[in-house]
């Protein structure tokens, strides 16, 4: 067989029989009258064996027109075999894919590629040439020589293509075999050394709120090739939490010379929020709001085993951020808090020049409790109607006379209330769930997200109807077990600040640095697990204790 035939044969594959269902044959007419059997024709895929190692073959039209036609299995173009080449694991790579067809004659964003290729000038065709023939060139019989194995080799294709994973990025680099030619393409830019799709995946899930494992877990659901759980925490640990740290500081400084140059002294409102409910409460964020602004200007977080218990975080949190507004030079007129009893008589003993206020809805809060409790008792169903029912009448008189609750209804604010931090506490929920375990540093981060997006939507405004007043909503909250409550609507919340947190961590990826934590006080020296003060057994220690208590019974 000559080297054209050969050739021939490999750019005209050979071609199998289709079986109909049922094994049935369709029958058509041959001209003459007689009847044949006709059966359908499809091409058949190229493949190769060589031990283990699978071959596949692909071909590339390359001509005026690109034109891809996708099957089952893999893409298949028509024209140029290019054979994909597997390539055993090696560094970063992780496996090897059926390649996505890429015409070679198409240019990427993220192509690399040499300045001219050697194939140009020695033969004088270049393979972006439209009028460019492949059978008149790469397997023409001048470049074939009489050896088997030659012809083999060239009858492959004159481009070898290889596909790589490289940390959840495509990597395709194709070699020209009769001149080393090279040129490589990146499905996604990179920053350094950080994929940018993966390190943005990263922000998305952090900047939004959203749960690491179950975003990961839906893309996963249809097929999205996305990062592991350790790169996005690795990404949250070198760039994300510092970006936060970092915006904050810009933003929180803001508000406080916006707070100087006016010169007024502020009212401030505190209240603190643990990450669950009970005395079991491992972090504790304490919050303060300029309540004539409307803004967060301060967050504490204090971890319970720093304390000695988690009764103890709400006034650690208030000394902390009582310091840090000093540090501004800020005057503080009045301070409006629940009625935490530490708090009270630690603001009563060291800050005699600030005015200590209760918030009027978490009195009436706290009394409608007590009064509801009243109503469960015997005798006393219907406290409304205490006139009627002696018992129920000096039940509710002595808790309305109590020389406690008569000092707090003195010291009730005139100012401002703090619905506004309990408002950025419902905030918090969104960014930090209570059923979900964080570390130190990423509680922290993710309070100061939240109070980015509070403070960046405090102010929005009331929709308005057609005749020009404010949109309402008829709301059912749980508290009112089937009352109602009006709720303006009010406009879409805006996301500016997560674009700024994405441009920072940009900026610090770019940077090179890894170690960014050490150099923000925040970060830098968490405290330790609360785990850290007992000690853990050798997991076969604990093993064989746990299987002994089976043994012991037979």
């Amino acid at each position: 067989m000559s080297n054209e035939t050969k050739a021939g044969a490999f750019l005209r594959p050979k071609t199998k029989e289709k079986r109909f269902p049922n094994n049935k044959k369709r029958k058509g007419n041959n001209g003459n009258g007689n009847s044949k059997d006709v059966r359908r024709k499809t091409p058949e895929k190229t493949v190769q064996k060589k031990g283990t190692t699978s071959k596949r073959s692909m071909r590339v039209q390359v001509g005026s027109k690109m034109c891809t036609k996708e099957t089952q299995t893999d893409p298949q173009i028509t024209g140029v075999d290019l054979p994909l080449t597997e390539v055993p694991p090696s560094g970063n790579s992780i496996f090897e894919e059926p390649i996505t067809a890429i015409p070679v004659g198409t240019s990427t964003p993220n192509q690399s590629e040499d300045e001219s290729s050697p194939c140009e000038s020695d033969h004088h065709v270049s393979i972006f040439d439209r009028t460019f023939n492949p059978d008149n060139t790469y397997l023409s019989s001048s470049l074939m020589s009489d050896s088997d194995d030659s012809v083999s080799d060239l009858s492959k294709g004159p481009v070898d293509q290889r596909k790589f994973i490289l940390e959840h990025m495509w990597l395709i680099k194709q070699v020209c075999k009769l001149c080393n030619y090279s040129r490589k393409w990146n499905s996604q830019p990179k920053i350094k050394e950080i994929a940018a799709g993966n390190l943005l995946l990263s922000a998305s899930i952090l900047f939004s709120g959203s749960c690491v494992r179950k975003t990961l877990n839906a893309l996963s659901h249809i097929n999205v090739c996305v990062i592991t759980e350790r790169t996005f925490y690795r990404h949250q640990q070198q760039y994300l939490q510092p970006a936060t740290m970092q915006v904050w500081k810009r933003k929180r400084q803001n508000i406080m010379d916006e707070i100087r140059t006016l010169g007024a002294p502020v009212v401030l409102g505190g209240d603190a929020r643990a990450d669950s409910v009970g005395h079991c409460a491992k972090y504790g964020s304490y919050t303060l709001m300029d309540l004539n602004r409307n803004k967060v200007i301060d967050i504490q977080l204090v971890q319970k085993n720093v304390v000695g218990g988690s009764y103890h975080m709400e006034l650690e949190g208030l000394k902390l951020g009582v310091a840090a507004i000093g540090m501004e030079q800020l005057k503080i007129q009045a301070l409006v808090t629940d009625r935490h009893a530490q708090v009270a008589k630690w603001i009563r003993e060291n800050l005699k020049d600030i005015q200590h206020y209760y918030d009027v809805m978490l009195l009436k809060l706290g009394l409608g409790k007590r009064v509801r409790a009243i109503g469960k008792e015997k005798d006393c169903e219907v406290v409304q109607e205490w006139a009627r029912r002696s018992n129920a009448c000096e039940k509710l008189s002595d808790l309305l006379e109590k020389r406690h609750f008569l000092k707090d209804i003195q010291k009730l604010s005139p100012h401002r209330q703090t619905s506004g931090v309990e408002a950025f506490h419902g905030t918090i929920i969104h960014f930090a769930p209570k059923m979900l375990v964080y570390s130190y540093n990423g509680m922290f981060t993710r309070v100061i997200i939240a109070a980015l997006h509070y403070n960046e939507n405090a102010g929005r405004i009331a929709l308005k109807d057609g005749k020009g007043n404010d949109r309402y909503s008829v709301v059912y909250p749980r508290s009112k077990s089937g009352g109602y409550t009006l709720q303006k609507v009010l406009t879409e919340a805006t996301y500016d600040y997560v674009d700024e947190l994405i441009a920072e961590a940009i900026q610090l990826c770019s940077s090179g640095k890894k170690d960014l934590q050490l150099s923000i006080p925040q970060l830098r020296s968490p405290p330790p697990p609360v785990c850290s003060a007992f000690s853990r057994p050798e997991k076969d220690v604990a093993i064989a204790k746990h299987l002994s208590r089976f043994t012991s019974l037979t």
